[in-house]
């Protein structure tokens, strides 16, 4: 019995380092530039309206459109996966008028 809490209390302890249950949202972010690395992984920076922290976009696999259809001094809505501010992946995102 105790072997069968032990691993149902390690399963939902691993669950809790999923990517995918830290999806974040910034309401108004204004992109203040994007590029390209020289190994060819693309970039985009924007800033929070609301904060003023700034977050570092990198291409995901998945949403490559985003680089293209995102242009600089616009604001958008912006949800997107990782910890802190940097390598951040965006995972969808709506103009902000």
């Amino acid at each position: 019995m105790k072997n069968i809490i032990l691993g149902a209390l390690l399963l939902l302890g691993m669950t809790g380092f999923s990517e995918n249950l830290n999806e974040r949202y910034i309401e108004k972010c204004k992109i203040t530039s994007k590029g390209k690395y020289k190994n060819g992984t693309k970039y985009l920076n924007c800033t929070s309206k609301k904060t003023g922290k700034k977050f570092n976009f990198i291409e995901a696999k998945d949403v490559k459109v985003y680089h293209d259809w995102m242009e600089i001094g616009d604001t958008y809505a912006v949800w997107f996966l990782g910890n802190g501010y940097k390598n951040l992946r965006i995972v969808d995102f709506r103009t902000e008028k």
